[in-house]
């Protein structure tokens, strides 16, 4: 485990919830440029309903230490998704997948000094 100061730990979990959040609920109410990339990829419709969901759930999932190694660990799965998507379709998003998953993965890896 990364010991991170815990000022900067919330500030990490924050951003990363609060994007979570924004993209999970931008497929929720059917943002038509959030759900391209899956008609893009074959899949079906309601598929990016289920992926906005599990994101809010995530972004949820992450302000609570108890669930937050499960929620980073399920967001990280679907970002290697989209970063699939963006190396294969489109590069336009690709840093900011990269950037994400990275968030999602320190804090999959690490905890803040207070616990």
């Amino acid at each position: 485990m990364i010991k991170i100061n815990s000022k900067v730990f919330f500030i990490i979990t924050l951003i990363t919830s609060l994007i979570f959040a924004l993209a999970g609920l931008s497929k929720i109410i059917g943002m038509q440029m959030m759900h391209d990339s899956f008609v893009t990829l074959g899949l079906p419709i309601w598929f990016g309903y289920f992926i906005g969901i599990c994101e809010v759930f995530g972004s949820i999932g992450i302000q609570i230490r108890k669930l937050r190694f499960y929620a980073c660990f399920g967001l990280t799965i679907i970002m290697l998704g989209a970063i699939n998507y963006h190396l294969q379709y489109e590069n336009d998003g690709l840093l900011a997948s990269i950037i994400i998953t990275a968030l999602c993965l320190l804090l999959l890896i690490s905890r803040d000094r207070e616990n």
